[in-house]
């Protein structure tokens, strides 16, 4: 069967009357968690609908992502179906998934890298600035203040006690700041000795 040769979770699913069952599934399907049973399978449960809709309509094929699970442990799929019954009485058609789950983790998790200040823990001046534009909206553009904070002569510093103290320095300042801030106010390390703050 063209199904056991595919490396993705795959199935066919056909319609009979108003109920659509499974024709046919592969081990990767199943090793998914994506159930047996067409009744009792999520594909089915809750994207029954859209499936249903493909095989009544003209439509060749359609592609769409797909969040199954909780918020906190959900997979990311992208869900092809295909027709298979171009001269068949039945309806039918072959549900394709691609599991890219782990690509979109790593490109949040590089994402939040990126956006972070890897010493302090901070927004960098990347994740401030997408804080300021998710914030300060033409809409929603009263009521907020921002503040640029440097450090005079952080640079002796440095040149007297060396990198580490510096660093020290930098990671207790962050810490003292963020406590004397309210917890919907944001703080950012903008680079060097500088911080940014953000009072909504």
């Amino acid at each position: 069967m063209v199904l056991d040769m595919l490396p993705i979770p795959a199935a066919i699913v056909a319609l009979s009357g108003e109920a659509l069952h499974f024709e046919g599934i592969n081990k990767p399907f199943r090793m998914a968690g994506l159930g047996a049973i067409a009744a009792e399978s999520p594909v089915i449960r809750l994207l029954g609908e859209r499936i249903r809709r493909f095989v009544e309509s003209e439509e060749t094929s359609e592609e769409f992502p797909w969040r199954f699970g909780s918020e906190v442990d959900s997979r990311h799929f992208r869900v092809k179906l295909a027709r298979r019954s171009f001269n068949s009485e039945k309806l039918k058609c072959m549900v394709s998934l691609v599991d890219q789950t782990s690509e979109l983790r790593t490109e949040q998790s590089l994402r939040r890298e990126m956006a972070t200040d890897s010493l302090t823990g901070l927004p960098n001046r990347t994740g401030f600035s997408d804080e300021l534009e998710d914030t300060i909206t033409p809409e929603n553009c009263s009521g907020h203040a921002v503040m640029v904070i440097d450090l005079a002569r952080f640079g002796r510093v440095n040149a007297c006690m060396g990198g580490l103290a510096g660093d020290e320095l930098l990671i207790s300042v962050a810490r003292r700041i963020k406590g004397a801030l309210r917890g919907r106010d944001v703080l950012a390390r903008l680079g060097g000795d500088e911080f940014g703050v953000l009072l909504t």
